[in-house]
C-alpha cells in the first residue's frame, strides 16, 4: 500500500521535463560441487531491473526501482520488488529525500559496521551484499563548507531474511545428543525436537519501533571522516536456546532457538585518507545493548566492531594493465569483556578477529582475474573466492567465479564445507529511454 502511494505521486510527473529509464538484465547460476538430500542444490534465476527517473524541476528529483525475480531451483526466492521509490528536494544547503531508499554508509569494504540500516537477503550468505532489503525513511542532510550533518528517520524497522530450513544455509543438526544425567536416569542418548521461534514484537508497522540516526561528516586536508549515533535495531537478530528436558522418561527433550530483535544504541566512526600510492580506510561502532551482565541471555552483549584496512592501484602491474589489492583486518571486542560465546549460525558475529584480501588483476583491457578471500583467526574458518570477469562488449558482462571453503567443525564455513561451488553471471544494462529538457507550458 505504501509502494502504491509513492508510485501514484510520481505517475503525473511524466510529462515534466527531463527522465530517464533505464534497466538491467542478469541471468545467475549456482552449481554445487556435492549434493545433499533435501536441500535446494542450486540457483538458476533471471533478475529484471527498471530505474526510472524523473527531473521534475532543478530542485526536485524523483526516482522509483522496480526488480523481477524468477528462480527455477528456488522458488522461494521468486518475487516483484519495489527496490527504491522516492523523492529528493533541495532547498539551499539541505537536502531532504522521503520514500523507500538505500542507505551505504561507511568506507569499509565487505562488512559495515556503521551501516546500521544495511538490511540484507542473507539466503545465501556469500553474495547477500548483492541483495539489499530497503526501508522506508526520510533523510535529511545540511551542508556548510566541507561538512554535513545528516539525519534518518525510519518509522518502522525491517529485518534481514534469513534462510530457510531446505536452504544449503541451514545447519544440519544431530537427531540425539547426550543425556547429561545418564547414567543416574534415563537412557544415554536423548532424541532432539528442535523448533523456531522469531520474536514477532518488532514485526508491527508503529512508531513503537522507529528508528532513528544521525551522521556528522567533514573533510580536512584529504582526510575524510564521519560520526553517528543510532537508536533502533540490529537487521539480524540476537540468537539464544531454551533447553527442555522430559523429566518424566529423561528420553526426548525440546531445544528451543530463539530469534529475538532487540532496540539498540549504536555509536560510529569512520575515515579514508590517501598516503601517497595508498589509501587507508578504518571504521568502526560500538553496540551498546541492554545486557548488563552474562545471567541476560536473551541480548547480545555490548561489543565494538572495527575494520581496518589498506589499499592500493597500480597502473602498470602485469601486461602493463592495471591491478587493484585491498587488505582488511576485522575484529570484534566485548566491551566490557563478558567471556560470552556465541552461537555458530549467529550472523552478527560472522567475522571475529579475521584477515580480509580482495583483489583485481586485468590481464587484458576488458577481462580481469579476480581472488577474493578471508581467513578467521577466532572461528578457525576460512574461504576462497577466485573467479575472472569479462566485459563481452559495452553493457555486457561475464562473472564466473568458485566458492571454496573449510574450517573447523565448530565454525560457520567448516560446518558448510559442503556447499563448494560454482557461479556464472550473466548481466547486460542498458538505457531504455531518454528525454530531453523541454517546457511543460508548452
Amino acid at each position: 500500500m505504501r509502494t502504491c502511494f509513492i508510485l501514484i505521486l510520481l505517475l503525473p510527473f511524466k510529462v515534466f521535463s527531463q527522465s530517464t529509464l533505464k534497466s538491467f538484465i542478469k541471468y545467475d547460476n549456482i552449481s554445487y560441487l556435492k549434493n545433499e538430500p533435501n536441500k535446494i542444490n542450486g540457483r538458476n534465476q533471471v533478475i529484471a531491473k527498471l530505474d526510472y527517473s524523473n527531473l521534475l524541476s532543478n530542485k526536485v528529483y524523483a526516482f522509483a526501482g522496480i526488480e523481477f525475480r524468477e528462480d527455477q531451483a528456488d522458488p522461494s526466492r521468486n518475487h516483484t520488488y519495489i527496490d527504491e521509490a522516492y523523492i529528493k528536494s533541495i532547498f539551499g544547503n539541505f537536502e531532504g529525500k522521503i520514500g523507500k531508499q538505500k542507505y551505504s554508509w561507511g568506507k569499509a569494504d565487505l562488512i559495515n559496521p556503521t551501516n546500521y540500516f544495511g538490511a540484507y537477503d542473507y539466503s545465501d550468505i556469500l553474495d547477500y551484499k548483492d541483495y539489499p532489503i530497503n526501508n522506508y525513511s526520510f533523510n535529511g542532510k545540511y551542508f556548510w563548507d566541507n561538512s554535513a550533518l545528516e539525519c534518518v528517520f525510519a518509522p518502522s524497522f525491517i529485518k534481514s531474511k534469513l534462510p530457510n530450513e531446505n536452504s544449503r544455509w541451514w545447519p544440519t543438526l544431530p537427531n540425539t545428543i547426550t543425556n547429561p544425567y545418564y547414567p543416574i536416569v534415563g537412557s544415554q542418548y536423548l532424541n532432539v525436537n528442535y523448533e523456531y521461534i522469531t520474536d514477532e514484537s518488532t514485526a508491527k508497522y508503529d512508531l513503537n519501533n522507529s528508528q532513528v540516526a544521525l551522521k556528522y561528516s567533514a573533510s580536512l586536508n584529504g582526510l575524510d571522516f564521519s560520526l553517528s549515533w543510532f537508536n533502533g535495531y540490529k537487521t539480524l537478530p540476537d540468537i539464544y536456546t531454551q533447553n527442555i528436558i522430559d523429566t518424566l522418561t529423561y528420553s526426548d527433550i525440546n531445544i528451543n532457538t530463539i530469534l529475538k530483535y532487540n532496540r539498540i544504541n549504536a555509536f560510529g566512526f569512520d575515515l579514508a585518507k590517501n598516503i601517497g600510492s595508498y589509501g587507508i580506510r578504518f571504521e568502526s561502532a560500538y553496540y551498546l545493548t541492554k545486557r548488563i551482565d552474562k545471567t541476560k541471555t536473551t541480548v547480545d552483549a555490548p561489543y565494538c566492531q572495527y575494520v581496518l584496512g589498506i589499499d592500493r592501484s597500480f597502473n602498470s602491474f602485469l601486461f602493463g594493465q592495471n591491478a587493484y589489492f585491498l587488505v582488511q583486518w576485522i575484529q570484534e571486542i566485548q566491551t566490557p569483556d563478558r567471556n560470552i560465546d556465541y552461537l555458530v549460525f549467529d550472523y552478527n558475529h560472522l567475522f571475529r578477529k579475521t584477515i580480509m584480501v580482495k583483489s583485481d588483476i586485468n590481464i587484458a583491457e576488458y577481462f580481469k582475474f579476480i581472488i577474493n578471500g578471508f581467513y578467521d583467526f577466532k572461528m578457525e574458518n576460512w574461504v576462497l573466492q577466485p573467479g575472472i570477469e569479462w566485459s563481452v562488449c559495452d553493457g555486457l558482462k561475464l562473472n564466473i567465479d568458485s566458492n571454496i571453503m573449510d574450517g573447523s567443525s565448530q565454525s560457520v564455513f567448516g560446518m558448510y564445507n559442503n556447499n563448494n561451488r560454482f557461479q556464472v553471471r550473466l548481466k547486460y544494462d542498458f538505457s531504455v529511454f531518454e528525454s530531453k529538457k523541454h517546457d511543460v507550458n508548452n
